[in-house]
């Protein structure tokens, strides 16, 4: 009975079954990573004023309102916003001086205007439009499904804590309806305000300088909705590794047709890195399209190092070994057909969770 059940594992008919479903649960598996949320980077971190500091120090209400990208590449993570900047506080609480010296600690202000000063009740409300240069801390690991933070950080370094702190909630943060940003989709904003607490060291505590600043920061979550890369980036993968496994389906002895089919598309799989790097976002590190790459790569040259070995073991051999070594040749061809697939399953599905 066992070895009936054996004999049928090693069936044509059985490995056409489960390489079927073997496909069918890797598309499964694509198709959850491109309908998954990943947004690898984490909201930026500030510290919290204290409610002593806050009777201590001058509250400015702070708001932003983004117009337009003119330059929007999460690829090249290259960033350049047209937006107006506001700042509302209390008659006499503040200077202009004070309030004009603000700046952006991931960026550059390209342009500045003149300040555009309004009374609102007993409160002042100066504002300006900017245009800003700046880059946001990126992780591009789930590449090429990957959504992304844009994290944007307004400071003033002219003042400490215990004089002037920033206030601001979501409801001071906007955006334009007509947005220049490509496949990729503002879905969630988050506001979040402090100081930036930086310090020089000392081995002397009591000679430590610190320079604690306030700050705001404005956070915008972009859901990818391009799927180009990921069907340009996976389809070929896949079909050129599916050509080197079919090599194992042949007949045992046809080694005129397994092992040039192999030697032949090896180096086209490893060429298509070339295809990867090129699509990859600048500074990336291991990605998911990597390490389907890598686990694809490593599996190719596991078949043609079998298929090596078998034409060396079949090549010049009698009929009477001939038909001695093809029994166990097809043994273990029927596993490394069932440990290829079983590796490649698992490595899909570590990466589609991870």
């Amino acid at each position: 009975m066992f070895k009936k059940i054996i004999d049928s594992l090693q069936t044509n008919m059985f490995q056409q079954i489960i390489i079927f479903f073997s496909i069918l649960y890797i598309a499964t598996m694509l198709v959850i990573q491109y309908e998954q949320s990943y947004f690898a980077e984490k909201n930026y971190e500030v510290t919290k004023v204290t409610d002593i500091e806050k009777r201590l120090a001058s509250d400015v209400e702070v708001g932003l309102f983004i117009n337009n990208f003119p330059k929007f590449s999460f690829h090249t993570n290259s960033f350049i916003m047209d937006a107006a900047v506001w700042f509302k506080f209390p008659i006499g609480n503040e200077s202009l001086s004070t309030i004009n010296k603000f700046s952006f600690k991931n960026g550059e202000i390209l342009s500045k205007s003149n300040p555009v000063v309004q009374m609102q009740g007993s409160s002042v409300v100066i504002s300006y439009q900017v245009v800003v240069k700046f880059i946001t801390p990126l992780n591009h690991k789930h590449f090429p499904v990957s959504d992304h933070k844009l994290t944007i950080i307004l400071q003033n370094k002219s003042v400490s804590p215990a004089e002037l702190y920033f206030s601001s909630d979501v409801y001071n943060f906007d955006l334009s309806d007509n947005l220049l940003t490509g496949n990729w989709q503002p879905s969630k904003q988050y506001v979040d305000n402090g100081y930036i607490q930086s310090s020089f060291k000392k081995e002397d505590q009591k000679k430590s300088i610190r320079t604690d600043f306030p700050c705001v920061v404005f956070t915008i979550d972009f859901k990818n909705q391009d799927a180009r890369h990921f069907i340009l980036l996976y389809l070929p993968l896949l079909l050129i590794f599916f050509i080197v496994f079919t090599s194992l389906l042949t007949k045992i002895d046809a080694i005129d047709i397994r092992f040039p089919v192999v030697a032949s598309v090896v180096p086209i799989l490893a060429l298509h890195s070339l295809v990867i790097e090129s699509a990859s976002p600048v500074g990336s590190d291991i990605t998911k399209i990597d390490q389907i790459y890598l686990a694809l790569i490593l599996l190719a040259l596991l078949i043609l190092l079998f298929q090596s070995y078998l034409s060396l073991a079949l090549k010049g051999a009698t009929e009477d070994m001939l038909t001695k070594k093809k029994k166990l040749l097809k043994q273990m061809n029927d596993f490394v057909i069932i440990f290829v697939l079983t590796a490649l399953l698992c490595f899909v599905t570590y990466s589609t969770f991870t």
